[in-house]
């Protein structure tokens, strides 16, 4: 069997600030974490409290995303993590 351990790193949540909708794109802003991420796996949802999907990934010194597949005909909720740490997730955030 095969495993992926990789170091924690002390890392704490990303911080989600704003996303923010312009027609069919959703540009979301972040402040990072503590830690050294590999980077960041962004999840969206249709509710607040999930299901959440993850729908893209960004490297470690991203601070922003696009989403080009946004529906702006309903609320979408975001949040982000680590992409190695599945426990550290940021705050979540409605599209406005």
């Amino acid at each position: 069997s095969y495993a992926m351990n990789a170091p924690m790193n002390g890392q704490t949540a990303p911080r989600l600030v704003s996303a923010v909708a312009t027609g069919t794109r959703l540009a979301l802003t972040w402040q990072a974490g503590s830690g050294s991420p590999f980077g960041y796996i962004i999840e969206r949802s249709n509710a607040a409290t999930g299901p959440f999907t993850a729908i893209a990934g960004v490297e470690a010194s991203a601070t922003t995303f696009t989403d080009v597949t946004y529906n702006r005909n309903r609320q979408q909720f975001y949040r982000l993590r680590p992409a190695d740490n599945p426990t550290v997730i940021s705050n979540v955030v409605g599209s406005t």
